[in-house]
């Protein structure tokens, strides 16, 4: 049976590919209200020289709002694992879900680097199902 992707989920440019050397928090913020329920954010990864970053999942009820980690049911920030240059030229999945209506990404230096590494992220949400 045919799954057909296109019409059931939609999907946004979260983090626009880009060199990353220090923390990014000026991420624009995508709006989530076609698809409110669950989510994959898929985080891809280039080559990482120095340094090691992560991707964290912010959310807010507005797009200038205050926008504060997104939590899991055991409150910890949803979050990818950490990327350096042993694990780096790779795609990583992120599912989220109970997120308000506006979600961006950030990114976290967590190891100083100089020349860092690319790194961008897809949100694919579940479109709401009318009914």
């Amino acid at each position: 049976m045919w799954l057909d992707l296109t019409r059931r989920t939609e999907s946004k440019q979260l983090f626009k590919p880009q060199l990353v050397a220090a923390d990014v928090t000026d991420a624009a913020a995508v709006d989530m209200h076609k698809s409110p329920e669950e989510a994959v954010v898929l985080v891809n990864v280039g080559t990482i020289t120095d340094g090691a970053y992560q991707l964290e999942i912010h959310h807010s009820d507005a797009s200038d709002g205050t926008f504060v980690a997104l939590t899991d049911e055991n409150g910890n920030a949803v979050k990818s694992e950490v990327f350096d240059s042993t694990n780096d030229d790779k795609v990583s999945v992120i599912a989220i879900k109970n997120y308000k209506r506006f979600v961006k990404a950030i990114v976290k230096e967590t190891v100083a680097g100089v020349t860092g590494g690319i790194i961008g992220a897809t949100v694919q949400g579940v479109l709401k199902v009318a009914g």
